[in-house]
């Protein structure tokens, strides 16, 4: 507790500087003035000593830019006091019994509301009382855009559950052969190729739901080496990587299609796998990338929990071919292989499209040559733009 009461102390050696000249009607008068207000003063002083306040949110979990409301009331006694909280900006609030503050976040992550400051302004003096709460936090969610992503392959079998989409191959209901195309090489049927002189797999019914891979790459490629002039285009591709990721994320999960994450970020590796869509963007809001940590490991983490009937869906700044090595091992075990890559991240649903001067990397412009070659092999490699909008490279996507 800061008490300032300066003012008064040299209102009372004044008066009493008076009293020793002179004691008149007037001097009286300053006599009980100062002793009232150093009754008032010690009063206030002693109702500080106990004031507290209780502090609620309405919401815990906000997108960005999206209004909540601070509950504030004073426990004990009700004076008028000045309210100061300093992480929400918020300088001099009146508060003499209950305050209700609508606020807002700009950017996502999670933000702790600790500091409550209680100020008493009186003519002669001031007091100050710091309040410091630490249950107050609350998430705030990066935002997401309406995308359509139906491109899994192949899904997991739903018994007396049929798709119109031929996506997961039943084993029990083998319908009769055909030709070897552009199926995993532990598919064929070896006895029926020797017999029939070509290279065949059984042919089978097939029937419902999903399973998605997202590998979300976040940090700065160890492949760029000039990244101090890639620092600014790396906090834009984190933010639409991230949306990118939600987006995705909330419509495969609208589904009822499991999706597992795997990201590398600044802080390590962070897996999530969850029924619930908000699970994966409370992980999501506190992830951010950085110029040095980029890991390989993702890459080994997918590979080691894949199976065939998973799709995998990467968002990538980068793509060299180092990658492309490692992608290729993890198409043996998977159907599909989608990467989003993403050099300066994408234009949003409610930006004009303009006209763009960056070039894309000689390093992804040589992987682009190669493109009809891996989608052949069911590896889908998308490149965009900085003025192309998400929902455009998905429809890319055969």
């Amino acid at each position: 507790m800061q008490i300032e009461n300066i003012r008064l102390v040299f209102l009372t050696v004044l008066v009493l500087f008076l009293n020793f000249f002179r004691i008149n009607g007037f001097t009286i008068f300053l006599d009980a003035f100062v002793i009232i207000q150093w009754v008032n003063y010690s009063r206030i002083v002693n109702i500080f000593k106990d004031i507290d306040i209780e502090v609620k949110l309405d919401k815990d979990r906000v997108f960005i830019d999206e209004d909540f409301n601070l509950i504030i009331s004073l426990c004990g006694v009700k004076i008028p006091l000045n309210l100061s909280i300093p992480e929400l900006g918020e300088g001099k609030v009146h508060l003499k019994d209950v305050v209700v503050l609508k606020h807002s976040f700009a950017k996502r992550g999670k933000f702790k509301i600790e500091k409550f400051f209680l100020k008493y302004d009186a003519v002669f003096f001031n007091i100050i009382k710091k309040v410091e709460k630490k249950d107050i936090q609350i998430t705030v969610f990066p935002n997401y855009e309406e995308v359509y992503f139906k491109k899994e392959k192949l899904l997991d079998l739903v018994p007396n559950v049929v798709s119109r989409i031929r996506l997961l191959e039943d084993p029990t209901s083998i319908i009769g052969v055909r030709k070897y195309e552009k199926d995993p090489i532990k598919m064929i049927n070896w006895k029926i190729s020797a017999k029939l002189g070509d290279i065949y797999v059984k042919q089978t019914e097939y029937t419902s739901q999903g399973r998605l891979f997202l590998g979300l790459f976040l940090n700065l490629h160890s492949q760029i080496f000039s990244k101090t002039a890639w620092r600014p285009i790396l906090n834009k591709y984190v933010e639409d990587a991230i949306l990118a990721a939600n987006s995705i994320v909330k419509e495969v999960s609208a589904r009822n299609i499991p999706v597992k994450l795997i990201a590398d970020t600044s802080e390590g590796i962070k897996k999530e796998f969850s029924s619930d869509w908000i699970d994966y963007y409370e992980v999501l809001s506190t992830s951010y990338g950085s110029l040095e940590g980029f890991s390989f490991e993702v890459y080994n983490e997918v590979e080691r929990e894949i199976i065939f009937n998973d799709t995998l869906l990467i968002i990538t700044m980068f793509l060299s071919e180092k990658d492309l090595e490692k992608i290729m091992r993890i198409r043996e075990r998977v159907s599909r292989i989608i990467i989003l890559v993403m050099p300066y991240g994408f234009r949003r649903y409610n930006t004009k499209k303009f006209k763009s001067y960056l070039d894309i990397p000689q390093d992804i412009e040589a992987i682009k040559k190669n493109c009809a070659i891996l989608r052949e092999n069911d590896i889908h490699v998308i490149v965009y733009l900085e003025n192309m909008l998400l929902q455009e490279g998905i429809e890319l996507v055969n």
